[in-house]
């Protein structure tokens, strides 16, 4: 004899059993997690952002690198390239915006392309300022870069 489950008993058997058969997702598909820096070869492109300042990355000669950078629109701040030897990591483009909201205020991200060029060593920074501000900058990104 079937014993009978209340409507809403049946239903979060049929949600579990279902959840239970999806299969786990794909290792590398779209939505996984990109390798960390260190664990990518030297000529694949790397993305760093504000929580990787300080770290030291290496690269081949052509690869491309992208920093990120978080920035309220309409506020007067912004990123800008203060250190670095362009003779081993150069820009690619000028600097770029991306956003998915609008309006003063939204969070957006300050996009910087390099492309590393010679062999060598150089100091990266990134200040975040209000230009026509003369303070010392309200935060600021590091990182080494090694081309080889």
């Amino acid at each position: 004899m079937l014993a009978r489950l209340p409507l809403h008993g049946a239903c979060a058997l049929v949600l579990f059993a279902a959840c239970k058969a999806s299969p786990p997702p794909a290792v590398g598909g779209p939505n996984a997690d990109p390798a960390p820096a260190e664990a990518r070869p030297p000529s694949a492109g790397i993305e760093l952002h504000f929580e990787d300042s300080g770290r030291s990355v290496t690269l081949a000669p052509g690869a491309p690198l992208v920093i990120k950078l978080h920035a309220p629109a309409g506020t007067g701040f912004g990123w800008d390239l203060t250190k670095g030897d362009s003779t081993v990591l150069a820009l690619a483009a000028p600097k770029t915006t991306e956003s998915a909201e609008a309006g003063p205020g939204r969070r957006q991200l300050e996009v910087f392309s390099f492309v590393a060029k010679g062999a060598g060593t150089t100091h990266v920074e990134l200040t975040f300022h209000r230009p026509w501000e003369h303070e010392p900058p309200a935060r600021t990104f590091t990182a080494d870069i090694t081309v080889r």
